[in-house]
């Protein structure tokens, strides 16, 4: 019986998901990518960004980005103030490799770096950055949320899709996560509307 309390116990925590108390739109400020097979290339998507706060979790507030992928669904990532420096290290370590690139002519797909996102409580969001050549000249940016297993494997997160950002929306990115990390992005109070 104990055994049964103990594995019900960890499905628990493995499901848990960001349970939310409020959630505010934002002008992105970045356009992602998905690649289009249809024409070959990567193609803007939509994408939106939202700040969520009073989260029941360890982290109290989070910026996420998502985009409605080519009939994929929602990919997202989210990012909670106390990650916003690593998460921008590893953006910086992209540019830094796709200027290196472009100069040498050098096409690679390399892992940037596993970074955490968001603590969800025993274990946290992660968010894997990616290296990506589509030519000599073009380089992106792919981040993919993933979840650190029981055993210390980090595995992808079921409907978080990856999301693609070329090296001017790298930078957005950077901007956007600064603003929210100092405070100055304004969250329209929703009982301003009665």
């Amino acid at each position: 019986m104990s055994r049964l309390i103990v594995v019900g116990f960890i499905f628990c925590i493995l499901g848990t998901s960001i349970a939310e108390a409020g959630e505010q739109r934002i002008d992105a400020g970045v356009t992602a990518l998905q690649f289009n097979e249809v024409n070959s290339q990567y193609m803007p998507r939509p994408t939106f960004a939202s700040i969520k706060t009073e989260l029941k979790t360890p982290s109290k507030s989070a910026i996420q980005f998502e985009i409605d992928g080519y009939g994929r669904g929602v990919a997202s990532f989210e990012i909670a103030p106390e990650f916003i420096d690593e998460n921008i290290e590893a953006i910086n370590k992209y540019l830094k490799w796709a200027a290196m690139a472009k100069e040498k002519g050098d096409m690679l797909d390399k892992k940037i770096a596993d970074v955490r996102g968001i603590d969800i409580g025993p274990f946290y969001n992660w968010n894997s950055y990616q290296f990506h050549s589509g030519n000599k000249q073009s380089h992106y940016l792919v981040i993919t949320k993933t979840r650190k297993g029981l055993f210390g494997n980090f595995e992808h997160v079921d409907g978080s899709g990856t999301i693609v950002f070329d090296e001017q929306n790298a930078n957005n990115l950077i901007k956007i996560l600064l603003e929210f990390k100092e405070g100055k992005i304004s969250v329209t109070k929703s009982d301003d509307y009665k």
